[in-house]
């Protein structure tokens, strides 16, 4: 189970960096099961709705690069704040 959640953490961070660094912002690293990510106010609902769609887009890409299907319930949470003490969590709907 906790080499599955290494999977998980790596595939998602692989996919969710090559699709913000270009555009938005700079991945910084892990904590435990979160991922950082760095970028200007202007660019966070972009990041955050690319986070999103990442997560969404993950069992499908699990079963493509792992040949087994993702059938586990996934849930992301996204918080977005200037420092760790100022966090807020966000949904999707924030990010439009």
């Amino acid at each position: 189970v906790h080499g599955s959640r290494l999977d998980i953490m790596t595939l998602v961070t692989v996919m969710a960096n090559k699709r913000i660094k270009p555009h938005a912002g700079d991945f910084v690293c892990t904590v435990h099961d979160a991922l950082v990510f760095d970028c200007r106010s202007s660019r966070v609902n972009y990041v955050a709705r690319t986070l999103f769609d990442v997560w969404q887009d993950m069992p499908r890409e699990f079963e493509r690069q792992f040949g087994v299907p993702f059938d586990l319930p996934a849930k992301v949470e996204i918080s977005v704040g200037k420092n760790w003490k100022d966090q807020k969590e966000i949904t999707l709907a924030d990010c439009y």
